[in-house]
């Protein structure tokens, strides 16, 4: 299975670095002059450029940029994960670079950080272009809670919207509504400055006003919507009364609503996971796979998913395959957090797999994040295949208690078969490779 492994590793590399900032930046974004020309849209450059950067992409978008623009900035600020900088070298003159969101979780260090950026955004004319570079993980990195909600509450609510199953579009519908700088808001407090938003998207079908809370487009989501993701959880007890309270005011008209419109803002997706199982698929192809994309828009329970894969990989094996087969998706799972182990929701979906591929011979799931972390562990996700509860056995693992317990690092860091590229430096969704051989 060494080759499979080394194969589905090869595949997912091809992937991330298809959806680097730098690469993205390199074929749809030209300079000439001193003019920026983005899809035959044309800026015009004056030293007159500030930049603000958060996201899981920060750091090479922020680089890239300055790279390319770096004589007409006059100041930036990069909201980048915690840990990354160990990662990834970057010398900047014009953009500061500031480390928070550990644990993709919004904390103090982004938090202050994001307070920087609005103190910059504000304090700019209708001359300057701010240019404003978006990737997953920016609901995490750009974070001010809304006047009277603390940020232990809104920590809470984010926490319990993801343990309760939430997908991202209900995660950042509640976000947009608790926040002073999502939905919108951002935009509005540059104003009457242009915004130039480019994005690195990590949400299914693109929706802009979700990827990282959509904090420079218009908000299409009302405290309504907000108000009915919490009922739709089941959370209406569980959640903090600052946020209860600041919901339901919201939805009975007594608070402004997000933005409804962003007229000083453009923006254009550069990339998203289309582009990472475009470069997947070429990659397989010279490794001799015969390639199939089973879905770029996975969501769902993991471990249902995980059996979904399981079952794409028996049929083929009945079909009598006479050549190597790759099976690629692409999507965002969800995870019920009912158990108090270690995990994520990759790791989970080849914990579930495993059990159906139970007995075959030359097959490898592997399922990780783009990101490189999946859950609050420092993997990216896990490999599967026939033998892995047959070897979990011999360990003394129970496959079943581990996934009852949502402790699926541990059982796969027993078996070695954790996948731990490190921090990539950027986020397109979760990849799922399937490798078959005959």
């Amino acid at each position: 299975m060494t080759d499979l492994r080394n194969d589905a590793t090869s595949i997912f590399d091809s992937a991330v670095s298809s959806a680097m900032p730098s690469s993205l930046i390199n074929k749809k974004i030209q300079r000439i002059g001193d003019s920026l020309i983005i899809n035959n849209k044309k800026y015009i450059l004056n030293r007159n450029v500030k930049v603000v950067a958060f996201g899981k992409a920060s750091v090479d978008f922020s680089k890239s940029i300055e790279n390319l623009i770096g004589d007409h900035i006059t100041e930036g600020i990069s909201s980048v994960p915690n840990g990354i900088l160990n990662h990834f070298n970057y010398s900047n003159e014009k953009i500061i670079l500031r480390e928070g969101a550990d644990g993709n979780l919004p904390d103090s260090n982004s938090e202050k950080t994001t307070k920087l950026i609005c103190q910059m955004v504000k304090n700019s004319s209708k001359d300057d272009l701010i240019l404003v570079l978006i990737s997953g993980g920016g609901s995490s990195l750009l974070s001010m809670p809304a006047e009277g909600i603390p940020s232990s509450d809104k920590l809470q609510t984010i926490k319990l919207i993801s343990q309760n199953g939430g997908d991202i579009t209900q995660l950042n519908t509640v976000r947009k509504h608790i926040s002073a700088v999502k939905g919108g808001q951002l935009s509005h407090l540059a104003s009457p400055a242009t915004i130039l938003s480019l994005v690195i998207s990590d949400v299914l079908g693109d929706s802009l006003d979700i990827i990282a809370s959509g904090p420079t487009v218009q908000d299409s989501s009302t405290f309504g919507d907000a108000l009915k993701v919490i009922h739709d959880l089941s959370l209406e007890n569980k959640v903090p009364d600052s946020v209860m309270n600041r919901l339901i005011q919201g939805s009975l008209g007594e608070l402004e609503e997000t933005p409804k419109s962003c007229d000083n803002t453009d923006t254009f997706i550069l990339g998203s996971n289309q582009d990472a199982l475009d470069s997947a698929k070429k990659q397989a192809e010279l490794l001799g796979y015969d390639v199939f994309v089973h879905s770029s828009n996975i969501s769902g329970l993991a471990r249902d998913v995980g059996l979904e894969y399981a079952d794409l990989a028996k049929m083929k094996i009945q079909e009598g395959i006479q050549k190597r087969v790759c099976i690629l998706g692409s999507g965002e799972t969800t995870v019920v957090v009912k158990g108090k182990g270690l995990g994520g929701r990759s790791q989970e979906l080849s914990l579930a797999a495993a059990s159906e591929l139970q007995g075959l011979n030359n097959v490898v799931l592997l399922s990780a994040g783009s990101d490189g972390q999946d859950g609050p562990t420092d993997a990216a996700g896990a490999f599967a295949d026939g033998r892995t509860i047959e070897r979990a056995k011999s360990l003394g693992l129970d496959f079943n208690s581990h996934l009852e317990d949502n402790d699926s690092y541990n059982f796969f860091v027993k078996l070695n078969d954790i996948f731990s590229p490190g921090l990539t430096g950027t986020n397109i969704t979760d990849l799922q490779i399937l490798l078959i051989t005959p």
